[in-house]
């Protein structure tokens, strides 16, 4: 699990800490800055009704052959919830181990 974020290292670190202060928990996965927002723009997250460069909230779950599985959009006021979040990543990885299973049968 990644996260990606037009906004500098800097801003992550202080999101991070700002999370930590408010709730107790730790972000689990590392902050990539896409100071260029080039991936932004190849996944969509621009939103030209708000202007064209600040990003909706999005997740997507790719799995390892790269399909996207999941995508959660959130407006910019809304926080995105980690525990959806990694429920989510157990429910497709149930999911695919009861194909598996299937498969193998």
């Amino acid at each position: 699990m990644i996260g990606i974020s037009v906004d500098s290292n800097a801003s992550h670190l202080a999101w991070l800490y700002d999370i930590y202060c408010k709730t107790g928990v730790s972000v689990p996965f590392p902050i990539i800055a896409d100071r260029n927002s080039k991936i932004a723009r190849e996944y969509g997250m621009i939103s030209n009704i708000v202007n064209n460069s600040e990003t909706l909230r999005n997740v997507f779950i790719i799995d390892p052959e790269q399909t996207v599985r999941l995508i959660f959009t959130y407006p910019m006021e809304i926080r995105r919830s980690i525990s959806e979040i990694l429920r989510s990543i157990d429910a497709l990885q149930i999911s695919d181990s009861k194909i598996k299973r299937k498969i193998k049968k």
